[in-house]
């Protein structure tokens, strides 16, 4: 779900894989890779102006615009298992195998965005896009991505809770909301504030490691 100076109308779908090392009864370590959409459309009756910096080629018509993006990112996060830390929650996860973790990490964000006009469909503005920096007149731009590598990439600030519901000793089902805030250029339109997106998750995990023998179900305060 996206929030910034186009909104998003509906939540789109996006992939989620993630590798997790357990380091202690209290912290795990995280690394991700996130795939996904974003899209959002306004109507000429908005208070979010195209100056000379939003719409560098005049190009806005004026009855709406609307963009388009796709992102690849890699994060890499911390999470606490407040399960074990909490004595409350310590005891209700014993009767009903249920993990609480609060995670929080930082990622790189690689995109690319087009702005245009919602009712011709001309283009106004892009990132990651070929043309950009060729001086080939604004009816080139937007027409075809850049590969991977030369594509945006902005820095990514994570906060998330993840609830873990263990089946067995090797499944378990997830529920995840993580926030993630990072560049304006996600929308394509760029007024210098930071744009930022809700990850909803949905999904399962599976233990491929040696099972640590109740490292992840006894809080240290129970061991002593």
């Amino acid at each position: 779900k996206f929030y910034g100076d186009i909104n998003q109308d509906d939540h789109l779908p996006a992939l989620e894989i993630s590798l997790t090392k357990i380091l202690s009864p209290l912290f795990s370590l995280q690394g991700s890779y996130i795939v996904g959409e974003f899209t959002g459309e306004r109507s000429e009756i908005s208070d979010i102006q195209h100056n000379s910096m939003t719409d560098p080629y005049n190009q806005y018509e004026g009855e709406g615009d609307y963009f388009v993006t796709n992102y690849n990112e890699i994060d890499l996060q911390l999470l606490l298992n407040l399960s074990n830390a909490l004595p409350f929650l310590s005891t209700q996860k014993n009767s009903n195998n249920y993990t609480f973790y609060l995670k929080g990490g930082i990622g790189i964000n690689v995109f690319n965005s087009l702005n245009r006009n919602l009712v011709s469909d001309n283009f106004i503005r892009s990132y990651g896009y070929k043309g950009e920096q060729e001086d080939w007149g604004v009816s080139e731009f937007g027409k075809e991505k850049e590969n991977l590598i030369n594509q945006p990439k902005e820095s990514v600030y994570i906060l998330g809770l993840l609830t873990k519901y263990e089946v067995n000793n090797k499944l378990s089902f997830i529920f995840d909301i993580t926030k993630r805030i990072g560049t304006d250029r996600w929308d394509a339109f760029d007024e210098g504030k930071y744009d930022n997106f809700n990850f909803y998750s949905l999904g399962f995990s599976y233990t491929i490691g040696k099972q640590i023998e109740k490292e992840e179900w006894i809080s240290p305060s129970e061991e002593l």
